[in-house]
């Protein structure tokens, strides 16, 4: 588990995804399995949309705005329940709460400096998924597993000065998707197993924008700003690897990180069966 985390902090802080978990059904068929878990992720994302911009008192201008939003750091904390519909193949769903914290600026830099801090206190965030297994060769197992988050994390504001007698005011929420799926193999071992594969993110939400430039310097103006933008980043290839072992009462513990082209994340679990079902 060491190795697992010390790969994940040494990748770049760019982008990453919720915990994915081993590749193969674990639960069993008509048997339940809850799971406590948690992951450190970051992101970088883009913003871009209309923007409406009070120029004059009651006048308003449209124009396009793009934003970027660097390392939106994410902690996760979620609860799963899950259920076997048959040996090979589990469904799951998972409720918990995320908060976000990033950096915000104008995609193109006009030489002003201009930036904001978004941080958003723990929100809601939920998701569905699944689990196959394919096939099972000695100690091997192959198979694929595939889920989608929702993030809601708090709103944040921030402020910031053009010069002494400019100032622009911003509020700042935004809510994500995650769509992740991944295909691999699993060692078992005695006591213990290893997992990993290829995998794909994809992100996409929304950015909420409402500001307030005060003018002062002579007569004191507010000039109102607001919009809501589409947050998204492309789909990203990338790999994901963990290790778990067997705990008392038939639970199970594990670790793992993903790795991307400019990101990382890594995230644990413990899981349960409970005792119902078949």
């Amino acid at each position: 588990m060491a190795i697992v985390v010390v790969v994940g902090f040494f990748g770049s802080v760019a982008f990453a995804g919720g915990p994915l978990g081993p590749p193969k059904a674990v639960v069993g068929h008509g048997k339940w399995l809850v799971d406590v878990e948690y992951a450190h992720e970051s992101l970088d994302l883009k913003a871009c949309g209309k923007w409406l911009q009070e120029v004059s008192p009651g006048v308003w201008d449209i124009s396009d705005l793009r934003l970027r939003i660097e390392d939106l750091r994410s902690n996760m904390f979620f609860g799963s329940l899950a259920y076997g519909l048959c040996e090979n193949w589990d469904i799951f769903a998972r409720l918990g709460a995320a908060d976000a914290k990033d950096e915000i600026k104008p995609a193109i830099d006009w030489g002003t400096g201009e930036k904001y801090a978004y941080d958003g206190g723990y929100g809601f965030a939920w998701g569905v998924g699944t689990r196959a297994t394919f096939c099972q060769c000695g100690p091997w197992t192959f198979g694929a597993v595939g889920q989608l988050t929702w993030f809601n994390p708090g709103d944040g504001d921030d402020t910031f000065a053009f010069d002494a007698n400019d100032v622009m005011s911003a509020k700042f929420d935004a809510n994500w998707r995650q769509f992740q799926v991944g295909i691999g193999a699993t060692y078992q071992a005695e006591g213990w197993w290893i997992y990993g594969g290829p995998c794909l993110l994809f992100v996409n939400g929304d950015l909420d924008v409402d500001a307030v430039e005060s003018i002062t310097g002579g007569p004191a103006t507010d000039y109102r700003g607001k919009g809501t933008l589409d947050l998204r980043e492309e789909s990203e290839f990338g790999g994901w690897v963990g290790v778990g072992c067997n705990l008392p009462q038939n639970a199970t513990c594990y670790a793992e990180c993903q790795i991307y082209d400019e990101g990382w994340t890594i995230g644990a679990g413990v899981a349960l069966p409970l005792p119902v079902g078949k």
